[in-house]
Formats: structure tokens, sequence, C-alpha cells
């Protein structure tokens, strides 16, 4: 306002001394401070104007420092240098939410249990977290270049996978078999285009479930032999005894204790051969109507007494080895009769529909006395069984038949519920090369 009245004020005078013809010095000196006054507030506006530039420069960078008009205190300045010291503190904190959410997610991504592998359209790698690096044996900075370098037969499975894939690849590096469970899919943040693919190694799983698998067994195996044999060497050693001593009757019984222990150990054997040598299934085409309805007409004259509802919509086909398929849901149906013995109105329902297109699926459910979850959690380790007359290799050896097949067996049961088995068939025979 000041800049502005003495602008006025000087070229007032000036016009004056134009109007009065007054020497040209007057006129000179008038006009040159006339000039200056103008010039002066033009630099005063440009310099406000770039001042603003400048702060609006640093906030698109995410620099809040920069503040124009600080020397300014009242006025309609000074009111601006407010609303801006106010815009910037509103983007500081809000940069600083976003900061820390990125730092906890970056954390979260880069402590998470699976490999995490996200690049741009343009090969530039987002994130290359530490459980991908432990996986793939990778160490430092990596590009998609390097990884193409570094791992050429990983990353060519890895770009030909279809966005949306989920499922098992495997590669071989130095002469060892690597698998991976993967899952590929395709983003799209902040008008960016990423590709994110998720690797968990499954070797190590897998050997873990080995060995606890073996573990059980050969504690069971243990168990059973360890019996058989210590009866049968404290049975001999009484024998000997008892012919010293001439006790004939004694040492018949003996003998004959001795031959049902050796029978049951020799039956174990055989249980345990069985499980181990499983024909490979012969597979055709499963009309599972018709097939349950003749299976339901095998096993009711076994115990009439239990009502067996089957529910089939239509034709549902599936493929499989009928033979095999039959002795599974024979040895879940003798399961279910030993379940039912002290159930009122003892009912068994078989289920079938098509679970998706590629697979069929059979419910086998009664409402027995169901099972515990430590009996549930062992139901399928050889040789454990809670019946004393059982084999214990009626499950196994189902659910081994089952992924002979290529389908699976598992069962849902909670105790005094009634248990279901669920088993899943392929649809479709496999195309062969």
């Amino acid at each position: 306002m000041l800049r502005v009245i003495l602008i006025g004020a000087s070229a007032t005078i000036l016009a004056y001394f134009l109007y009065q013809g007054s020497y040209p010095i007057n006129i000179f000196i008038w006009s040159g401070l006339t000039f200056l006054l103008v010039l002066n507030t033009a630099f005063f506006v440009f310099r406000i104007l770039d001042g603003i530039e400048q702060y609006l420069i640093g906030l698109k960078h995410n620099d809040y420092s920069n503040i124009p008009l600080k020397y300014y205190k009242w006025g309609k300045l000074g009111r601006l240098k407010d609303i801006l010291n106010q815009i910037s503190e509103k983007y500081r904190t809000s940069d600083g939410k976003e900061k820390l959410e990125s730092e906890k997610y970056q954390n979260a991504v880069s402590l998470a249990p699976v490999g995490i592998l996200m690049w741009d359209s343009s090969g530039k790698v987002i994130i290359f977290n530490e459980a991908l690096k432990s996986q793939l044996q990778l160490e430092g900075v990596l590009t998609i270049d390097r990884l193409r370098k570094l791992r050429p037969v990983l990353f060519n499975k890895l770009l030909k996978l279809e966005i949306g894939y989920a499922g098992l690849i495997a590669y071989e590096a130095s002469g060892k078999e690597n698998k991976f469970s993967a899952r590929k899919s395709a983003l799209k943040i902040g008008g960016s285009s990423l590709i994110m693919i998720v690797l968990q190694k499954v070797d190590t799983e897998i050997e873990h479930a080995e060995s606890a698998a073996w573990d059980k067994l050969m504690r069971i195996m243990t168990h059973e032999i360890m019996n058989s044999i210590t009866s049968v060497h404290s049975l001999s050693s009484t024998l000997v005894t008892l012919i010293e001593n001439d006790e004939k009757e004694n040492a018949i019984r003996a003998v004959k204790s001795i031959e049902k222990r050796s029978s049951g150990l020799l039956q174990f054997v055989k249980d345990y051969r069985t499980l181990s040598e499983i024909p490979s299934p012969e597979i055709e085409e499963i009309n599972l109507s018709d097939f349950l309805n003749s299976f339901v007409d095998e096993v009711k004259p076994i115990n009439p007494a239990i009502h067996i509802e089957l529910k089939s919509p239509g034709k549902i086909m599936a493929v499989g080895d009928i033979e095999q398929l039959r002795l599974v849901l024979t040895n879940l149906y003798l399961n279910s009769t030993h379940a039912l013995k002290n159930t009122d109105n003892p009912q068994i329902e078989l289920t079938t529909r098509e679970s998706n297109e590629s697979k069929t699926e059979i419910r086998f459910s009664d409402n027995g006395s169901g099972m515990d979850k430590s009996t549930l959690d062992n139901a399928f380790i050889p040789f454990y069984t809670t019946r004393r007359e059982g084999s214990g290799i009626g499950l196994p050896l189902s659910r081994q038949m089952m992924r002979a097949m290529g389908g699976h067996l598992v069962l849902k049961s909670t105790e005094n519920e009634g248990c279901t088995a669920k088993i899943t068939l392929k649809k479709f025979r496999a195309i062969e090369n």
C-alpha cells in the first residue's frame, strides 16, 4: 500500500511539472523516481510469487521448510503466511503418518515367513524380502536382470506363470530339486502396473511332516513288536522250566501261548506288507450313482439295524479304481458300524456332488460316537487303533489308495456327534502325452 501511495504521489508531481513546462531536470528526476518505484513494486510482487512457487514445489517433493512471507505479521500477506503454515503442518503430519505406515508395512513384508517378489513394468524390483533371499540363497540388491542371470531356470518358470496361478513349481539347482508353492498376481497401485509372486519352499515342511509320521510309525511298530517278543521270550523261559520239571500240561499251554503271540506278530508283519505293497490302481470311469447303489445293497445285510440313506442327484461320473474304491468305502462302513453300536436309531448317509469343474465328492457320514481330537489326529497313522480287535491299517490303507487314484480322503469328527469322511475323486482321466 505504501508503494502504491508513493507511486501515485510521484506520478502526480511528475504530471504537475509536465503541465507547468518546468525545467527538464525536474521532469527527469521525477520520471526516474516514478520508474524506480514501479520497478521496486514489480520486483516485490515477483519475489512473493516466486516464494509461493518454491513453496509449492517443496510441497510436491515433501519439503515443508521453505515457507514464504515469513517476515510479514499483519495484513493480507500475514494472513496468507499463516494459511501456508497451516497447509505445511497438515502435509507434514499426513506425511509422518504415511511414513510410519510405510515403515510398518516394510517391516511386516521383511519379516513375513513367505518369500515375496514384486516388480514394475520397467523391471524395477519393488519388494524382495528376507524370506525370499533365504529361500533362493541370494544376497544384496536384486534386479530382474540379476535374478535372470543368477537363477535362470527359476526365473523362466516364474515368467511363464499365468496371472492368478496358484500351485507348485519345481526347478533343479546344483543337482537338487527345489519345490515351491507359488502364487502370481497383477496389481495396479497409483497408476503403476505391478507383478507380485509369493513363494514358499515346501521341501522342508514335507521333510518335517514325513519325519514326524515316521517317528509315530516307528514308535507304534516298536511297541507292537516288543510286546510280542517280550511275551514270547518270557514264555520260552517258562517252557524250559516246565519241561525240566516234567509239567506236560502247563508246557502245552505255554506252547499254545507262544503260538498265539507268534501268530499275532506274523499278522502284524502281513498287515505292514499289505500297507506297503498297494497294487497300482486300474483307472476307469465310474458312474457313482450306480456304484453306490450297488455298494449299499452289498453292505446292508451286514447290519440291517443301520439305516443307510443314499443322496445322489442324478448321474455323477468320476474316474478311479472301482475295486479299491469299494474297499475304501467298506473300511469306512466297518468303522461306522463300530461307532454306531450304542447309538439309538443308527444312520449312515452317503452323498455325492460335483465340488468343482474337475472334482467329484462323496461324503460318508454317521451319527455314531465320533472321535476325540487325539483319535482324529492319529487316525491315519499306520497301526494306530482304539479297538482291541482292530489292526490300525484300514484308514491309512484307504488314504493311500485314494492318493494313488489321484483323489483324497479326509475325516471330520466331534466326539459324541458322529463322523464324516470326505472322498474326493477326479472327474476326468488325465491326458497322457
